[in-house]
């Protein structure tokens, strides 16, 4: 009998309790060193959530295959937006603070709009990703100064620093080692039942990649810890177009066929204005906004197939 089935519910599993210790984690770090949770899920979780695109993205890029890098990025803020958020949104509203909706939203927007437009020729070249490389590091620069700006009274007692560390490192562990299994044996079960490798190739990069924020929503859904989920989604979004496609653009410049180029770039931008009267209504986004998500991100696969 096949280990698959027991090594994909394996993978799960330590999906499940890495995004719990980091959720710990991270409300430890934030309570030790005065800062809102919200600014842990856009540096620390955003970046953290972020190794898969990051590896893969950068090796593809090294091994002549760039494109595989753009479409990495852009499968992987699709999904999450219309998964993790959606999925995180469907078992608990996510509320959404509203430094989010005033920075972070229009930053994400930006970063969008200019990947759309460094993608018309259908070419991105060396030169336009350390525009991005730029940006990020501005980005960050701009985070630790909320960060510092931001120190909250109740700074100090809440936990030991190692500890909160520690949960957190462990946390990411567990993260990328759980989505490696779910991936690894589901693409082993989907080959034996005879599913194409065009199939596994798009659902496992972009969905698997996007394992660990699903997971960290999800959590902190159930946990009730939504800053550090929001910041979580929305600065992966961001490192996904600056530092996942930007430094393997600058490894390799991008080169994309005319239907790569609309059903990624264009796409992205839509979703992401798709996503502003929704986090705006309210500040939350609520289990019916979930849905609309969820059903317009499975819209958006059956599309490109």
């Amino acid at each position: 009998m096949t280990l698959q089935p027991y090594l994909f519910m394996a993978g799960v599993a330590l999906l499940w309790i890495g995004a719990d210790v980091f959720i710990r984690g991270g409300n430890i770090l934030a309570r030790i060193l005065g800062v809102p949770a919200l600014i842990i899920g856009l540096t620390l979780g955003a970046i953290g959530t972020s190794l898969p695109e990051i590896l893969v993205s950068w090796l593809a890029a090294g091994m002549g295959s760039p494109g595989i890098s753009l479409g990495n990025a852009v499968g992987s803020n699709m999904a999450n937006i219309g998964l993790a958020l959606a999925l995180g949104a469907v078992i608990l509203p996510v509320p959404v603070e509203k430094e989010v909706i005033k920075y972070d939203y229009w930053v994400l927007l930006s970063c969008s709009i200019m990947l759309y437009v460094f993608s018309l020729d259908l070419v991105i070249s060396s030169a336009e990703c350390a525009v991005f490389a730029v940006m990020c590091a501005a980005y960050i620069a701009f985070l630790l100064a909320r960060g510092y700006l931001c120190r909250l009274e109740t700074a100090g007692p809440g936990g030991s620093g190692i500890k909160g560390a520690l949960y957190f490192i462990f946390g990411i562990a567990g993260l990328l080692g759980g989505a490696k299994l779910t991936v690894d044996a589901a693409t082993a079960v989907a080959r034996q039942i005879g599913v194409s490798e065009a199939v596994i190739g798009l659902t496992a990069v972009a969905v698997g990649t996007s394992l660990p924020e699903i997971a960290v929503v999800v959590a902190g859904s159930f946990r009730k810890s939504p800053d550090i989920s929001m910041g979580t989604i929305v600065g992966s979004n961001i490192f996904n177009i600056l530092l996942v496609a930007g430094g393997a653009g600058i490894i390799s410049p991008i080169i994309l066929t005319k239907r790569e180029f609309f059903i990624q770039s264009p796409v992205l931008v839509i979703y992401t204005l798709l996503l502003f009267p929704i986090i705006l209504s309210g500040r939350k986004i609520t289990r019916a906004e979930g849905i609309l998500l969820l059903l317009s991100y499975c819209v958006y696969i059956y599309v490109i197939f």
